[in-house]
Parts: structure tokens; sequence; C-alpha cells
């Protein structure tokens, strides 16, 4: 049994490793921004290690894929992403729809936190908690996991 509830509640307990914000989520903004801007930092990182050393076949990408030899539902993205940016629309469609979703991400995303930043605005944040408040209905979330399946199934007819 915790301890923490043995007491009063006075609005922490010590145990507690992530208490919610006064808007019901367990991110902040500033932590929201902080990790969308390294999330992107990072996939920009990752899109140009593998951008350079793609024909030189030492990294393979995918743990899940190593591990399991079957291809994650996001296999084919950083390929699909290359693809985009040298312009092959079509075979980054056909690799995985997730690249032209990430390449958006990557493109929007610290360009919108640099304008809240800058005009002093949470506009990225309250969009973070329209799209959370989206997600929590059953039946969009259902609909959200049946095409990411959809895509897995078709990742893994593909042989990716």
């Amino acid at each position: 049994m915790d301890y923490c509830r043995l007491v009063p509640y006075h609005g922490s307990c010590p145990r507690q490793k992530y208490a919610k914000t006064s808007n019901g989520t367990l991110m902040t903004k500033k932590g929201l921004y902080m990790l969308s801007v390294v999330a992107c930092a990072a996939g920009y990182v990752w899109l140009a290690a593998s951008s350079m050393h793609a024909e030189e076949g030492v990294w393979r990408g995918c743990l899940f894929k190593q591990f399991f030899h079957i291809p994650c539902p996001a296999c084919g993205s950083t390929r699909a992403l290359i693809a985009l940016c040298q312009g092959h629309w079509k075979e980054s469609l056909l690799l995985n729809p997730n690249g032209v979703l990430l390449a958006v991400l990557m493109l929007l995303v610290p360009g919108w936190i640099l304008l809240d930043i800058i005009k002093g605005k949470d506009s990225f944040f309250r969009f973070y908690l329209w799209v959370g408040r989206i997600f929590i209905r059953k039946r969009i979330f259902i609909i959200f996991l049946f095409l990411v399946l959809i895509n897995w199934c078709w990742n893994i007819y593909k042989g990716l």
C-alpha cells in the first residue's frame, strides 16, 4: 500500500513521479515544447545520418525488425523521408505514408514553437490539448489504431 494514501492529500506526493497539471495533462507547456524540439532535432540528425550511410548498409535502423524479423508499423519511414527529400513523392508514399506525416511535422513543429515563443502565445500547446481530447474518444482511437494496423499489415506484406 502506498504510504501517501495514509495521510491527507496536501497537493503533492513525494513518490509520485508525475503530477497532473491544472489542465489535466501530464505534460506542461515547457515540457511539450522541449520534447518536441528535441524530437525534431533527433529526427533531423537521424535523417542526415541515414541518408549519408544508406548505401553502406552499416545500420539497418529498426530494432523491432532485427529482433522479431517482421517490420514494425513505422518501418520504411526513414526511407520514405529520404525519398521525399529527393522529390520522389510516389516512392515515399509507397514506402510508408507515415514518412509524409513525419516530414510535415518536422517542418512545421519547430517553426510553430518558435512563433509561439516570439509572440508569447501557446497555440502549439492548445493544439496538443485539442488532439488529446480528440484521441480520448474511443471511436477515434479505434479508427486511428485500425489505420496503424492496416499500415503495419501492408509493411509486412511488402516485406520491408
